[in-house]
Order: C-alpha cells, then sequence, then structure tokens
C-alpha cells in the first residue's frame, strides 16, 4: 500500500514539472504560456530535430487521429542531425479540451498496459544521402501502451530526463458516442459573402444522452490544420430532444483564404514544375523557386493542392524517410515595399504553423521582394505567406493571397463531453466537411 501512494506522488510530481517545463520553454517563445500546445501543433527543443511528422497511420493527410479501441495507430516519425544514436523514450499525457494538462488524472487512469513510458527502438541511418541523418519511427497505441479514455493526448519525446523533452506533439483519441452532421456554405453577412465560408452543424445524441450540454458540452472547429484558425467554447444555440443545433448567423465564420501555393521538391536531378533551378555546392543541394506574386485583388483561380500538407517523398527510391535528401530551397514573393514593423513568413503543415527564424523571410531592398529559406526534406510541399504584426502578434493570413468564399477548405468538428460522474473531457464525436465551390 505505501508502494502504491508512493508510485502515484512521484507521477503527480511528474505531471506538475511538465506542466511547469511547458510554462517556462514556451514563456521565452510564446506571447500565451497557458495555450502552449494549444498554438502548436508540435513543439520541437533540440535544434537537430528535423521533419517530424505524426498522423494516423495509413492515412492520406497530416492530422493525428485514431478511434478508441479501433485497432488504429498513429505513426509518429523524425529525423535526427546527431548520429551518434540515441535512446529516445517517450510517454503520453491526457490534456483538456484548451490543451493543458488534465491534472484531475493520474496515467494509470488513461493508459492501460505494463509500462506508462516506452523506447524508440526502429530508427536507420540515412543512405546515400549529402546530409547525414538518422530516421527514428515508432507507433502507438501497442503492446506496451494503450489509451483507456478518449480526449486530447501530448506525446512527450526525450532522451535522458522527461525533465528535458526533446519535443512535444499533439493527437487526438475519440469515441463515435454522438452523430455530427456539419456543412460547409457562405457567410449570412452581405459584407463578407465573397471572402468567408461559414460551417453549421448538429450533433445527433439519440443513440448517446448528452446531459447538460450548455455545461458538459465543449466544441472546436478547425479549418485544414491551422492552429490559430480554432474557433469554439460556444454554447448550442437549441437543443432539442436528441439534437444538439450549432447553426448562429456569425459564428463559426473563416477566412476562406486562398488556396495553397505548392513546390514539388521530389527530385534533386530534374527540373519540376515549381523549380527554376538545381545546384549541388559545397555538397549541398540548393532549389530554387520560380519568383511569386502576391495573389490578392486578383480574380479567385482553382488550383490543386493538399490543404496545406507536407507529404515526404522522393523519385526512383525505395526508403524516401532514409533515402530523402535535405535541401535549402529558395522562395521569393516580389511586393514592391517593404511592411515596415511587420514580418511575413511562410507557413504550413511542414513546420506545424510555427511563426519563428527558420521560416521568416527578409526584404531584399535592391530587388523589391521578400526572400526566405527552408532546409527541408525532399517531398511535396503545401505553402502560403502569411504576415504577423509584430507591435500586436496579430496573423494576417488574407495580405498576400487574399481570401475567395469558393476556396477549397477541410473543415473538422470536434464535441468534448464531460462524462457523468466524471472529472474530464473526452471526444465523443469528430466530423469533417469540404467547402465547395
Amino acid at each position: 500500500m505505501h508502494n502504491q501512494y508512493f508510485i502515484l506522488a512521484i507521477m503527480k510530481k511528474i505531471s506538475v514539472a511538465i506542466t511547469m517545463i511547458i510554462i517556462i520553454a514556451v514563456a521565452k517563445a510564446q506571447p500565451a504560456p497557458e495555450k502552449f500546445i494549444f498554438d502548436n501543433l508540435y513543439t520541437i527543443f533540440d535544434s537537430d530535430i528535423h521533419t517530424l511528422q505524426i498522423s494516423r497511420e495509413g492515412s492520406n493527410d497530416n492530422f493525428p487521429i485514431v478511434e478508441l479501441n479501433s485497432g488504429e495507430k498513429i505513426e509518429c516519425s523524425f529525423d535526427d542531425f546527431d548520429i551518434t544514436g540515441k535512446d529516445y523514450a517517450y510517454t503520453f499525457y491526457h490534456c483538456t479540451p484548451e490543451w493543458e494538462i488534465t491534472q484531475t488524472l493520474q496515467q494509470s487512469e488513461y493508459m492501460s498496459g505494463y509500462y506508462y513510458e516506452d523506447y524508440i527502438r526502429d530508427y536507420e541511418s540515412s543512405f546515400n544521402t549529402l546530409r547525414d541523418y538518422t530516421h527514428y519511427s515508432f507507433t502507438f497505441p501497442n503492446e506496451s501502451i494503450a489509451f483507456s479514455r478518449a480526449g486530447n493526448y501530448a506525446l512527450v519525446v526525450y532522451e535522458e530526463s522527461i525533465e528535458e523533452p526533446t519535443f512535444i506533439a499533439r493527437f487526438y483519441v475519440y469515441e463515435s458516442l454522438v452523430d455530427i452532421v456539419a456543412t460547409v456554405g457562405f457567410s449570412k453577412n452581405p459584407q463578407y459573402l465573397a471572402s468567408k465560408q461559414k460551417v453549421d452543424f448538429s450533433i445527433n445524441c439519440s443513440s448517446y444522452p448528452v446531459f447538460d450540454p450548455y455545461n458538459n458540452l465543449k466544441v472546436f472547429v478547425w479549418q485544414n490544420h491551422r492552429p490559430y484558425s480554432v474557433q469554439g467554447s460556444i454554447q448550442p444555440k437549441y437543443v432539442s430532444a436528441d439534437k444538439i443545433f450549432y447553426n448562429y448567423d456569425n459564428s463559426f465564420e473563416f477566412n476562406g483564404n486562398n488556396e495553397f501555393r505548392d513546390a514539388d521538391l521530389t527530385s534533386v536531378k530534374q527540373i519540376t514544375r515549381s523549380v527554376y533551378d538545381i545546384q549541388v555546392e559545397y555538397s549541398q543541394y540548393h532549389i530554387t523557386l520560380y519568383p511569386e506574386e502576391p495573389f490578392a485583388g486578383k480574380q479567385y483561380k482553382l488550383r490543386d493542392d493538399i490543404n496545406g500538407d507536407y507529404v515526404v517523398a522522393v523519385r526512383d527510391v525505395n526508403d524516401a524517410g532514409t533515402e530523402g535528401e535535405y535541401v535549402l530551397t529558395y522562395f521569393t514573393l516580389r511586393t514592391g515595399a517593404p511592411f515596415q514593423g511587420q514580418d511575413a513568413y511562410i507557413c504550413g503543415d511542414f513546420n506545424g504553423w510555427h511563426f519563428d527564424e527558420g521560416n521568416k523571410m527578409t526584404y531584399n531592398y535592391e530587388k523589391g521582394r521578400y526572400e526566405g529559406t527552408l532546409y527541408i526534406k525532399q517531398g511535396y510541399l503545401d505553402y502560403t505567406y502569411i504576415l504577423k504584426r509584430g507591435n500586436t502578434g496579430e496573423i494576417d493570413e488574407t495580405y498576400f493571397d487574399g481570401s475567395f468564399a469558393e476556396t477549397r477548405n477541410t473543415y473538422i468538428v470536434f464535441a468534448y463531453y464531460k462524462y457523468p460522474g466524471e472529472n474530464y473531457y473526452g471526444i465523443i464525436g469528430v466530423s469533417s466537411a469540404l467547402s465547395k465551390r
């Protein structure tokens, strides 16, 4: 009995320690530490870690979500430029809908199996690449670790101490207890009819009663994978016997934005559609893309994209994970004049929608354009240009490319529920909907 209390006490201290690590780390770079994981798909603390990807195994997109007890798995992979070889461990923490660690649950209450942590055993050295790296990959749930409750989860990967994480990434475990029916249409406000999209949805709870939805139910809606675009924490408009409606006139409206730009980086030997030039200098590949111009002020034009995703892929190789080259990729955006006190960024799933020095652009006064460089692994890259105001931190996602109601976007609706008699929120339903022209 004493050992049991001792273990529980240690686990509680670890949970508190992780929370403090998150707050301390993000305080140096983020304006809202209480939303650290919420504001980022992932956060990397080790500069040697690159190409972190986490998604449902076998899925065509990068959204990491699995159904509880379904046999579905999350796949996580990353490259380490430190090739000395490391023993990485990982564990998980249940989180609230707002992405804070759920303090009312112990790990033993939401994880099943013999262990609450495991080691990454699958790793390989890069093969025939100019840049040496070690490629790590693992899947979960697995024989060692599984989940017993639905909800938001934080994956914590570390080397020697959990108090010094290598990276933290989020994923979702849901239950299909309710049916969410979502539709995407135009804004009902004439002012935004041509530029915004509106999501309406209802929750059918005929097979699973939802008690006191005004206090126990939280909903969030995502556009594509943009973490800063999430809308939620709105109470139902009205509730019937077996349905809960969220069809407000002025809620869940999103900028339609524009179709994503794309770059085909799958070859370092052959010029692809978006590539202007390929060079090798000092044992490093350099890819220059064609110069671009803003789309704002122009008519909407349909372009095929993958809604911001990034897919590691290499032509004519057996394994892109270990044979993919890292290339310095050069972007140029002609604007005519710089934006004083504001910064331009190249954004997308490739970097978790972060705004940092790695994807920040600089203005070339001589050539009258913004220039940016990504050090990125070969693949298919969707991206967009975003302006961030330095004094307020405000994100302007429409400045360069405009916003159109015709743009094709993917929306995901999450329903979080505080189960009767429980002290945490789980995910009881998920639905996706596509905007249509």
